[in-house]
């Protein structure tokens, strides 16, 4: 059917802005008359590169668009939004990058001493990537926060580019936008961005989401497929909890059967699921380990971890509040008792999400019922039964982020596809990043320094024993003891086996004085703890203070036993037997005392007198 004046003329003024089934519905035409009109006006290699270039919503083929996708085209015609995504996140992330340390990052960057050295790569194996990039980072810069948390904005830039790339071709490019903008900004990723030692997830999630590109595009070229095993391995190498990603790509598959099954797609995810697989089998083994570690290093009572029918709904539920209304942002998700109303409130959440996953599978959408999916297959390593993990942690759901975001981003795009809704789509999206990325911003001022960070959590968690013993900390330093010890005491009420609460408290009693309060909590948190270091270091300091020195001994002993590497305790063991009359004991360690400082004049003073 020929075009009339007026037809001709919409086309031409919105083929920069619509695609050509877009506007052949709004024309009341086929877009195969459209296509014969600009063949009639256009040299064939113009027409032909227009066509490449057309994402075709109107299209129910993913063939056809990994077919047409060509990295250097897509960035090529991307480069405006690349750039924009690249300072948006940055710009929302700068205030985090004069961080501080903080929490876990202390032992394993600023004060490991194995960080030095080529074996600690080893030492994590098989999680070897980010230890590889951390001995990396440390070579070249030292340890300098910034440093180390431009690993994980690099990471997040990764992901959000990444999540662009993969909804253009699973969706369209406006979706894939919104997603990206959404996902660029949004306070739920804080932890996993601004923490360095929260940015495994961050890592492993960002290598996921280019994996899963490259699978696809292994339909088109076979040379895909090696980079998309390559990159799953890397986010392996980055956390144990990449193994969900031959799961993402079985629920890939069966949501897009009619695309991926008639070739045989499937085939290609037995080698990832043979590994997935062979990862679950190898930390299935070390389960015992890891819960003997729980109890004796971070004082969790293993027996008292709910259930994985409790635990589902309140981590869902919890993840899905925090995405859309997150306040209450907190590294300690203590509060996680609830009345038998709120319980079935978060399991009515729960239900509904389900439901709406099951009836978008079987509706004409079954395509976007991936992300649903996609949202809980991610949270499943996190969600064991064994009770091995937090019930609900910021950076467990990063990975999970981009399914809920995905699924927000269909609806915001339809705003797009009319014109005269586009300016409150424009409205809608802009309002929402800029809410979402001032909260960020905010949120990075939590994660300042140790001390923003406990008050912080403080707000939102008040039945969390570690934060109440970091607060003591905090008020400790700051030299308000008294407050110092209700702190710790309440760090106590609420776990009663806290080993460190008690060598806090007894640090505090010892700072004030009081001896004898301070060994009575010293000896409580040896009998929780017989491997505190720091409690038999202080406890013998205490008794040769007061003049027992063989109690004294004692504890310097089972110091030396648990952490024979400090250097000072061969000198203080040497001083200990000195006063006990034990001459030759005491030579012995004042010897090894003076190879580790030979400038130590007291103890060359009282080797002559042996």
């Amino acid at each position: 059917m020929a075009l009339n004046k007026k037809q001709k003329k919409y086309l031409k003024e919105k083929l920069k802005s619509k695609t050509l089934a877009e506007i052949a519905q709004d024309l009341a035409v086929k877009e195969k008359d459209l296509e014969e009109y600009l063949a009639k006006i256009w040299r064939p290699k113009k027409l032909e590169s227009f066509l490449t270039s057309q994402n075709k919503e109107n299209s129910q083929s993913l063939l056809a668009r990994i077919d047409q996708f060509c990295f250097k085209k897509f960035f090529q015609n991307n480069q405006g939004l690349l750039l924009l995504l690249f300072f948006l996140v940055i710009g929302i992330y700068a205030n985090s990058l004069g961080n501080e340390f903080l929490s876990d990052d202390i032992a394993a960057i600023s004060q490991n001493q194995e960080l030095d050295k080529l074996n600690y790569i080893a030492q994590s194996f098989p999680v070897v990537f980010r230890p590889f990039l951390y001995f990396l980072t440390n070579l070249a810069f030292g340890r300098s926060p910034i440093a180390f948390r431009m690993i994980n904005i690099t990471s997040h830039l990764l992901a959000v580019t990444g999540l662009l790339v993969l909804v253009s071709l699973l969706i369209n490019k406006k979706t894939g936008i919104v997603a990206a903008l959404i996902f660029a900004v949004h306070p739920l990723l804080v932890e996993s961005v601004t923490w360095i030692s929260g940015g495994s997830y961050s890592q492993y999630a960002a290598l996921l989401i280019w994996a899963i590109i490259f699978y696809l595009l292994s339909i088109k070229n076979k040379k895909y497929y090696w980079f998309s095993l390559l990159v799953f391995l890397l986010a392996l190498g980055s956390s144990e909890k990449a193994m969900a990603f031959p799961f993402l790509l079985l629920a890939l598959i069966f949501t897009h059967w009619q695309d991926l099954g008639k070739n045989k797609s499937w085939q290609k995810t037995i080698v990832p699921l043979l590994i997935g697989l062979g990862w679950i089998g190898f930390y299935l083994a070390k389960v015992p380990e890891r819960l003997s570690d729980l109890e004796t290093s971070y004082y969790q009572d293993v027996s008292q971890t709910p259930s994985f029918l409790l635990k589902l709904p309140i981590a869902v539920a919890s993840y899905i509040k925090l995405f859309f209304w997150p306040q209450g942002l907190t590294l300690y998700h203590s509060e996680t008792l609830f009345s038998k109303s709120e319980f079935s409130f978060l399991v009515i959440v729960t239900l509904a999400f389900l439901i709406f996953t099951i009836c978008l599978f079987f509706s004409k959408n079954r395509r976007l019922s991936l992300w649903p999916t996609w949202f809980l297959l991610s949270l499943a390593p996190v969600l064991s039964p064994f009770g091995v993990s937090w019930v609900v942690a910021e950076r467990y759901v990063y990975l999970g982020t981009v399914g809920l975001a995905v699924i927000v981003s269909v609806g915001l795009a339809k705003l797009f596809k009319k014109d005269r809704l586009k300016p409150l789509g424009i409205l809608t999206v802009s309002l929402l990043v800029i809410s979402l990325g001032i909260r960020t911003i905010v949120r990075n001022i939590d994660w300042k320094n140790q001390d923003n960070l406990w008050l912080a959590a403080a707000k939102t968690s008040p039945n969390s024993p570690q934060n109440h013993n970091n607060l003591g900390d905090l008020w400790a330093r700051r030299g308000d003891l008294d407050q110092a010890i209700e702190e710790f005491k309440m760090a106590i009420v609420l776990n009663p086996g806290y080993g460190d609460a008690y060598h806090n408290l007894a640090n505090v009693y010892q700072q004030r004085g009081d001896w004898q309060k301070a060994l009575e909590n010293y000896q409580q948190a040896i009998e929780i703890n017989p491997n505190i270091w720091q409690t038999h270091q202080n406890m013998a300091a205490i008794y040769f203070e007061m003049g027992e020195f063989e109690k004294a001994k004692k504890s310097a002993l089972r110091l030396l036993e648990i952490n024979p590497e400090l250097p000072y305790i061969y000198r203080n063991l040497g001083l200990i037997y000195f006063n006990l009359n034990q001459f030759q004991e005491a030579k012995q360690y004042f010897e090894i005392a003076l190879q580790i400082n030979p400038q130590d004049e007291e103890i060359k003073q009282l080797l002559l007198k042996l």
